[in-house]
């Protein structure tokens, strides 16, 4: 259990009660030709954070990190991986808002690495050079 405070200086109670792949896809729509091309790469990501309370269970949520990858090279794009990478999480408050500054901030920081690492590797199983993701500022989503 981890101890965090919100901004008003309450303490917020969380545990990760697991964590877990929610699926994972990959495709490389111009394989094989795009093995021959050398020009420079351009990779676009987006992140989005989806967060829901699980089921009839109290103080319970998940947050699932979602990141969406393309390399593209002169405009044909190289691949696409996409990733949903959640946790389970426990946490105690009764401030809905401190709740969801914690869903959206801190669990994500907990599973960037994880997304960023799963990433990496199966642009790697695919063929590509690693793709490491630049770290994210999470404190920045809302």
């Amino acid at each position: 259990m981890v101890k965090k405070k919100a901004e008003n200086n309450e303490t917020i109670k969380m545990s990760i009660i697991g964590q877990y792949l929610k699926d994972l896809s990959f495709e490389s729509p111009n394989a094989p030709d795009i093995f021959q091309n050398k020009s420079a790469p351009n990779v676009d990501v987006n992140i989005n954070i989806v967060i829901n309370k699980s089921g009839s269970a109290k103080n319970i949520y998940e947050s699932s990190l979602k990141v969406k990858a393309t390399l593209t090279q002169e405009e044909k794009t190289s691949f696409i991986v996409e990733v949903d990478y959640a946790a389970l999480v426990e946490i105690v408050s009764d401030n809905e808002d401190a709740i969801k500054a914690v869903l959206v901030k801190e669990v994500p920081k907990i599973l960037f690495p994880y997304v960023r690492q799963i990433i990496s590797s199966t642009s790697v199983q695919g063929g590509f050079p690693p793709l490491n993701i630049a770290p994210v500022n999470f404190e920045e989503f809302k």
